[in-house]
Parts: structure tokens; sequence; C-alpha cells
């Protein structure tokens, strides 16, 4: 059992009547895109929450959107296809607490979907919704009436999945593809994750529609081709740098909002830790490294080096220190880099050639 919160919404099965595609391993990347904008379409941004406890901050970025007459706050997240809330008939453990959808709609087909931790079980509907002052018309989406405890502790009510994949059986399930082929926007989603502890220095988060917000980067946006774009958002790392040393390389990486650490089979976690001291504890299932450790982890993505700040990776709580870098093999040999790596980048989902775009975020003044 984890010692701290931690969220990880990866999907790992979503059960639609289709098949679930395997991952490919054909691996390519490109270095810079011009970001084309065409004329008169819109660009709107979301300003996100930041969910915190008073042992953990960052743990999950969420934000507003309007379905038929109801707001509810869902969590953004890269790792998964389907937006869904909780039906007014949910009374599982899940829905304690949340806002749940009382409009009539009528069931299109139904749903199951598990993520790495939790799941939600219900059908599927279609509505109008409004996200960021921008009308989303007949979309599906999913409400569920059988939600895993794990969600009742979150400060939002369901969750909205950005993933590439398509379901042509069932109908679109990511209402910013809707946008997209709506043209009502440009095929760009980005976001720019904020630490908690900025909040005094005027940072805040922010999900971007249809474009890129400038102010939130340095230098330019480099993309990476998909590895495998049926599924997730998988891209190449080329190279793991820990404390100025090369550790493992060339490895599949999914980018994901909606997990808060970074994940990585046991056999590569083990090989970065023993680096800086790094015990793995099976009481946490998670490392203990020493308080004084100066972590200075970087990934390579396309030949460019990001480096992740220590504020981020090393977690301090009750005297003990934790590593932000977690062994899981759920994803077999695939990596999952959360929000841990992503605080420290501007992060664009490319839509239209299925690439994900890394840039440095703005360095906060003290």
């Amino acid at each position: 059992m984890n010692l701290l919160i931690f969220l990880t919404t990866l999907l790992t099965a979503l059960v639609l009547g289709v098949k679930t595609a395997s991952i490919t391993k054909q691996q390519y990347s490109i270095p810079l895109y011009k970001h084309h904008f065409k004329a008169g379409l819109r660009r709107a941004t979301e300003q996100l929450s930041n969910y915190h406890t008073s042992g953990l901050n960052d743990i999950a970025y969420y934000g507003p959107i309007t379905i038929g007459k109801q707001q509810f706050q869902v969590m953004f997240d890269s790792g998964s296809p389907l937006l869904w809330v909780p039906a007014q008939n949910c009374s599982s453990g899940g829905c304690t607490g949340h806002t749940k959808f009382n409009q009539n709609v009528t069931a299109i087909a139904s749903f199951n979907i598990q993520y790495v931790l939790g799941f939600s079980q219900g059908y599927l509907a279609e509505i109008d919704m409004s996200l960021a002052g921008l009308t989303v018309s007949k979309q599906r989406f999913g409400l569920s009436y059988n939600i895993s405890s794990e969600f009742a502790a979150y400060p939002f009510d369901g969750i909205l999945g950005l993933s590439p994949r398509e379901y042509p059986n069932i109908g679109n399930l990511n209402p910013i593809k809707t946008l997209i082929n709506q043209n009502t926007i440009d095929p760009y989603v980005s976001f720019h994750l904020s630490r908690y502890d900025d909040t005094n220095k005027g940072d805040q988060g922010t999900l971007t529609l249809g474009g890129i917000d400038n102010s939130k980067f340095t230098g330019s946006i480099n993309y990476n081709n998909l590895t495998d774009s049926t599924e997730w958002w998988q891209v190449s790392i080329d190279n793991v740098m820990v404390a100025g040393k090369s550790t493992v390389q060339q490895r599949s990486a999914i980018i994901d909002t909606g997990t808060t650490v970074i994940t990585a089979p046991r056999k590569d976690a083990d090989e970065i830790h023993s680096i800086i001291s790094g015990i793995y504890n099976p009481a946490y299932e998670m490392y203990t490294i020493p308080c004084t450790t100066v972590f200075n982890m970087s990934l390579v993505f396309g030949g460019i080096l990001y480096q992740i700040d220590d504020r981020d990776i090393i977690i301090r709580q009750n005297g003990i220190c934790l590593s932000g870098m977690i062994p899981d093999s759920t994803i077999g040999s695939a990596w999952v880099v959360g929000d841990v790596f992503l605080k420290n980048v501007y992060t664009v989902f490319n839509y239209a050639n299925l690439s994900v775009g890394f840039a440095p975020s703005v360095k906060l003044q003290s």
C-alpha cells in the first residue's frame, strides 16, 4: 500500500464491444513543427485547479465543464479516452460527495473502464456541453453508476479523457476531438501544470484548447511522433540522466497528465535509484532516498534534454524522503511519465500530426 495518495488514471482496459488495440514497437521522432493556425478558429483557455493534501501537493489537475445544464469538475487526463461523470442512480463509494447528472438522456451503449488504480462502469449518452466557453455539440459521454471507492477522496466529479484513440463503432468519446471535427478549434491541446507551492507567485495552471500560450514556455516546442497512434500519447525516451550519469536508453513512454508520478519497470527503476542510494521499501511500494539527495534527473526526448526540478521528484513527508519515480509494470515495458515531469515543461498534444511537443516551462522568480 502506498504511503501517500497518488493518482494514476492511465487506461488499462475499456470495454465497449470493440477490441483493444495492441502497442506497436515502431519508434520515430521529429524535431519541430510550425504551428499553422486556421483563420477564424477559436482558442480558449481553462484555468486548472491543483489537488493537494496536507502531505502532498500537485496530485491532479482539474477544471469545470458544463454538461447539458449542469456544471461538473473533471480531471483532464491524457491517459484515457472517455469523458464520464456520476449518474443520478450511482450509489457506490466513489460517488460520495460528488455532483450527479440528473437530466433526461437516452442510453446508447454500456461501458466499463479500468484504470491502473480504480474503475468506472455505466452507460453512454449524448448531449450538448460547454468547455472553456466553447460549445461541443452532440457529445457522447459516460454516466457512471458504479465507481470505485478511490474516487471518493478526489475533489473532481469525473474524468475527461484526451487519448487519441478512436472508436469508430461507438462514436467520438473525446470532446476535444469533437471541437476539432466541428472546425471550432485548431488540433492542439496544451498544458501548463503549476506547482501548488508557486501559487503565491501568481502561477496558474492552464489548459489551452486550439493553440499554445507563448507566455508559459521558453525556446521552441520540439515534437515527438507517436510510437502508437491508436491507444495513448506514447513516444520514445532517448535517454535518462541521473546525477550527471546516463542510465537507461531507448524506452517507450506514455505521456499522462492523469498520473502524479513517473512509473517504470522495476529493473529500470532499480538501476536509476542505485545511483542515488535509493532503497526500495515494500511497505511503501516506493523508494526511500536520503533527504540530502541531489537527484538531478533529466529525460531526453528527440535529442533534447529536459530537467526535472528536485522539488518535484523528491517527496518529503514526516521526516521521510521518497522518490517520485515508482516501479510498476502494468503497461509492460513502457514508462508512464506523469506530472512529476510535466510540471517542468509546457506540453502540446497535436491531434493532426499525432505528436507530443515539449518546451521548458518559464522559470518563476523567487
